[in-house]
């Protein structure tokens, strides 16, 4: 590959998004990366803290299925806020923080109650 096609990947973050180097990273320096534009930095901290987050939101909400949908959510809103400003961010806290209340939002959400059938 000539160097042009070299830069032009880098920029896009095409090849920081492959490299194995993005999980000895700080925290830190991954949200800075993200901000930067690098999608394989949110991918590692995705694959970081994805574990330990569903258990946290099953914990919460008792059901595996409303916790990765829970989860889903508060990935997406993390990505969002983190786009959306440059302040001080102390990664691990603020993702649970994000995941209590979201699972908070879904254990307020009214339920559908299913009806009986007056057969």
């Amino acid at each position: 590959m000539e160097a042009s096609a070299l830069n032009h990947a880098a920029r896009r973050g095409l090849l920081a998004r492959k490299s194995p180097l993005l999980k000895l990273q700080g925290d830190e320096k991954l949200v800075a990366m993200v901000r930067a534009g690098n999608a394989g930095a949110f991918d590692t901290i995705v694959d970081r803290y994805q574990a330990r987050l569903l258990g946290f939101c099953r914990q919460m909400i008792g059901s595996t299925e409303d916790a990765e949908d829970v989860l889903q959510e508060v990935f997406v809103n993390a990505y969002k806020a983190m786009m959306a400003d440059n302040r001080e961010i102390n990664l691990r806290p603020w993702l649970y923080r994000i995941a209590r209340n979201r699972s908070l939002n879904h254990l307020r959400k009214p339920r559908a109650v299913a009806q009986e059938s007056m057969d």
